[in-house]
C-alpha cells in the first residue's frame, strides 16, 4: 500500500484483520526508499488485529480521531520512519498480545516479518494521550524514537504485563 492519501473515513483508514500481511509505505521491508502514504482524519489511522502482520514504514499519520496506529489481539508489525502526530488517542498503541518492532538495533522477529536493523526511529508528537502505549500482554522491541510534545503525562505508558526490549 503505497503513495496514497487515505483520509476522512469514520472508522479506520487502513485495516488488516486475520491472517493477512501487507507493506504500508514500502513495497518490501528491504526498500531503502519509502513510497509514503498520508493517513489522516480517520477514526484510527491504521488498525492491525488478529494474526495480521505489516511493515509500516515512512508514512505520515496524523489528525485521526483515535489512535495513529493500533495493534491488538496478537497482530505484529515493524514500525519505522513514520511521523505520527496530532492524533486524539495514542500515537502507537500496542495492546492485547500484539507485538511491535520499532527499528533500531533490535533483532527480534515476529512470525515471518524481519527486524528493521538500522532503520531510523518514529517521531510521535502532540498526540492526545501517549506517544507509545503498551499493555495487556503486548510486546515492544527497539528504540522508542522521538516522543516530544505529547499531551499525556509521559511519552510512554506500560501496563505491567507489557514486555519491552530496547
Amino acid at each position: 500500500i503505497t503513495n496514497n492519501m487515505i483520509q476522512n473515513h469514520s472508522q479506520v483508514g487502513i485495516i488488516l484483520q486475520g491472517a493477512v500481511s501487507a507493506n504500508i509505505g514500502v513495497n518490501s521491508a528491504s526498500d531503502s526508499v519509502a513510497s509514503p502514504n498520508t493517513i489522516r482524519n480517520n477514526g484510527d489511522g491504521i488498525l492491525l488485529s488478529g494474526a495480521a502482520q505489516a511493515n509500516i514504514i515512512g508514512n505520515t499519520i496524523r489528525n485521526n480521531l483515535n489512535n495513529g496506529i493500533l495493534l491488538n489481539r496478537g497482530a505484529q508489525a515493524n514500525i519505522a520512519r513514520n511521523t505520527i502526530n496530532a492524533n486524539a488517542g495514542d500515537g502507537i498503541a500496542v495492546l492485547e498480545g500484539a507485538g511491535a518492532n520499532l527499528g533500531g538495533t533490535s533483532e527480534n522477529t515476529f512470525g515471518g516479518i524481519l527486524p528493521l536493523l538500522g532503520f531510523t526511529n518514529n517521531t510521535t508528537s502532540n498526540n492526545g494521550l501517549f506517544g507509545i502505549a503498551c499493555g495487556v500482554g503486548a510486546y515492544i522491541a527497539g528504540n522508542l524514537g522521538s516522543l516530544d510534545g505529547n499531551s499525556g503525562a509521559v511519552g510512554v505508558i506500560f501496563d505491567t504485563t507489557c514486555n519491552f526490549t530496547n
